[in-house]
């Protein structure tokens, strides 16, 4: 219920988070949880290879776990507290991996791919390509999130689901002509990339994908091109919106990179400002 429509990523993180945290301790009090007891799972994480922003990411849901359990009345505040004093693990103080270097993805690796993904994934790929969303985004759009432009007729605006929209903020992207063409057979109601669309969909599947669905079936994409002998580098969802940042900004600027990809700012203060709408206007009637 918290959690909205991000639950089953946030719900997965979290299940991630706390399986070594079980496997290891699932037999003791969390009364008696102490900060060596939270150093095994994090140094049992360091084994298993995990990367160092991962772990500390899970160890801040486990302590998050326990904060929980706090305002439950659930653990004595005196476990949380002696929590709190285990530091992140930092870079060039641990053993643990260091996380690789996220990189965009070139449009030519990209198209390149789309006679590999079902004709709904195709059309998903082109349409984060133009307009710079989250994969978050872009599975949870839905018809009703459109509406005409009143100030310039050629143009969409699209109100997605975003994962700062609980904070009460508002994502505006404009749509330009290029991207209405691949949304036009779209959109007649209800989710706009329907799984089930796909002829090769086997059991049970949903109406919506999913982040890590469609970050899938972009990966066997990849996998059936190389067995068709086409040679693809790997690439994710977020590869494309990263390469479409690297690109705004060298044709438009820093700021029009804000206005497209929803940034609260150059250091994370200002939301969405109307300037910023009208910059992202300009450049989807230009390229998007």
């Amino acid at each position: 219920v918290y959690y909205g429509d991000h639950k089953r990523g946030t719900t997965r993180n979290i299940i991630d988070s706390v399986r070594v945290l079980q496997s290891l301790f699932g037999d003791s009090y969390a009364s008696n949880f102490r900060p060596r007891d939270l150093k095994a799972v994090r140094e049992t994480m360091i084994k298993i290879g995990l990367s160092r922003t991962t772990i500390n990411y899970r160890i801040l849901k486990i302590k998050a776990m326990f904060r929980w359990g706090v305002s439950e009345e659930l653990v004595p505040i005196g476990v949380l507290q002696r929590l709190q004093t285990v530091a992140g693990l930092k870079q060039g103080r641990t053993t643990a991996n260091e996380p690789e270097k996220k990189s965009p993805v070139a449009w030519g690796n990209v198209e390149a791919t789309l006679p590999f993904v079902p004709a709904t994934v195709a059309d998903m790929i082109r349409f984060q390509w133009h307009t710079a969303a989250r994969s978050g985004s872009v599975v949870t759009a839905t018809a009703d999130q459109f509406e005409v432009d009143p100030q310039n007729s050629k143009l969409l605006l699209w109100r997605p689901k975003h994962k700062t929209e609980h904070l009460g903020t508002e994502l505006i992207i404009p749509i330009g002509p290029k991207c209405q063409s691949v949304l036009r057979p779209y959109l007649v109601g209800g989710p706009l990339f329907d799984p089930r669309r796909n002829p090769m969909a086997r059991g049970n599947v949903g109406k919506t994908y999913s982040p890590a669905s469609y970050r899938r079936a972009i990966v066997r994409g990849i996998e059936n091109a190389a067995l068709s002998g086409v040679s693809i580098p790997k690439w994710s969802p977020h590869a494309i919106r990263h390469a479409r940042g690297h690109e705004i900004r060298r044709t438009h600027g820093i700021e029009a990179v804000q206005a497209i990809l929803g940034h609260a700012s150059l250091s994370a203060s200002e939301i969405y400002s109307e300037r910023r709408l009208n910059t992202a206007r300009e450049i989807a009637a230009a390229i998007g």
